[in-house]
């Protein structure tokens, strides 16, 4: 059997990567888009997930796989 890997989720020095997904979320709680996060941990990106906040979206969620990881608060992530 041949294992191919993917051009797109090619391991980093140090470990496995995982992916998340980012919702930011407006204030009348409904997702006005998602981004995709490729990270080596939740602390990583949590990181990246807080560079998306902005006026139009108070909140970000992050997700991995069917589990919430965290729900940012724009104001306290600046």
């Amino acid at each position: 059997m041949r294992f191919r890997v993917s051009p797109f989720k090619q391991p980093r020095e140090g470990g496995p990567i995982a992916t998340y997904r980012a919702y930011r979320v407006d204030s009348k709680r409904h997702i006005q888009n998602g981004t995709w996060l490729e990270a080596a941990n939740d602390a990583e990106a949590k990181a990246q997930a807080s560079e998306l906040c902005d006026k139009d979206a108070p909140v970000i969620e992050l997700w991995q796989s069917t589990r919430l990881v965290d729900e940012i608060e724009c104001a306290d992530a600046g």
